[in-house]
C-alpha cells in the first residue's frame, strides 16, 4: 500500500507502530514522520512521534511534539497523561504536575495518571498534596500494590515533619527570647556607660570651675 500511495498517512503511522514493537524504533521515527508531513494536524500521530523521539532519547524534541499533539487537543487526557510523564522524566515536575492534573481533570479512571502525580509531588516534597492524590486513587476502589502502605509512609513522614516544626518553633522562641535578653543587656550597658561618661564631664567642669575661681 505504502509503494502505491506514499501519502496514505494512516498506513505510514500503523507501519510506525507495528515497527515499534518489533523494536525498530529508527525506521518507525522515518514513517511517523512521513505520516506528519502529510497531516501536521494530526494530534494522534504527533504524540505517536513524541512516544518515539523519548525512547530514543531526544526528550527536548519529544516535548515539541507533545506540545503540538496538546495544543491541538487540549482536553485529551492520554497526550496529557503521556507528557505529564516525559515531564518527570526531564526533571520537570512542576510541569509534570500541571500535566498529570490536567490529565486526570479529563480522565479520572487513569490509574497511572495518578501514581505519576504523586510521585511528582513527592520529588517537590509536597507529601500532603501527594497523600491527597494517593487517597483520591485509593477511593476509585482499585487495587494498586503497595498504595496502602504508600499512603501510611506520608503520614508517618507528614507527621514527623509536623513535630520537627514544633520542636523548630521552640527553639525559635527560645532563641527570640535570649537574644532579646542580650538585646536589654546591651542596651542597658549602653545607657549605664553614657550615664558615666556624663558624669565625668560632669565632673570635668566642675574642677574647671573651681580652678578657675582660685585664680581669681
Amino acid at each position: 500500500m505504502l509503494k502505491l500511495d506514499h501519502s496514505h498517512y494512516k498506513a505510514k503511522v500503523n507501519l510506525a507502530i507495528l515497527l515499534e514493537k518489533e523494536g525498530k524504533n529508527s525506521e518507525a521515527h522515518t514513517h511517523y514522520k512521513e505520516a506528519t508531513r502529510v497531516k501536521p494536524s494530526e494530534a494522534r500521530i504527533l504524540q505517536n512521534m513524541g512516544i518515539n523521539l523519548k525512547r530514543a532519547g531526544k526528550l527536548d524534541e519529544a516535548l515539541t511534539y507533545y506540545q503540538q499533539a496538546v495544543n491541538l487537543e487540549p482536553a485529551n487526557s492520554v497526550i496529557l497523561y503521556n507528557m505529564g510523564i516525559l515531564h518527570n522524566v526531564r526533571s520537570d515536575y512542576e510541569s509534570a504536575i500541571e500535566s498529570l492534573e490536567n490529565s486526570i481533570q479529563n480522565n479520572k479512571d487513569n490509574v497511572y495518571a495518578y501514581l505519576a502525580l504523586g510521585d511528582a509531588l513527592e520529588r517537590q516534597k509536597e507529601f500532603k498534596r501527594a497523600m491527597t492524590v494517593y487517597k483520591d486513587l485509593q477511593n476509585l476502589g482499585v487495587k494498586v500494590h503497595g498504595l496502602k502502605e504508600k499512603i501510611q509512609y506520608l503520614q508517618s513522614t507528614l507527621q514527623e515533619a509536623e513535630k520537627r516544626a514544633v520542636i523548630q518553633q521552640e527553639r525559635d522562641k527560645e532563641k527570640a527570647k535570649q537574644q532579646a535578653v542580650k538585646a536589654q543587656q546591651d542596651e542597658q550597658r549602653r545607657l549605664r556607660e553614657e550615664e558615666r561618661k556624663t558624669k565625668a564631664e560632669q565632673e570635668k567642669v566642675r574642677k574647671l570651675e573651681i580652678d578657675e575661681v582660685k585664680r581669681h
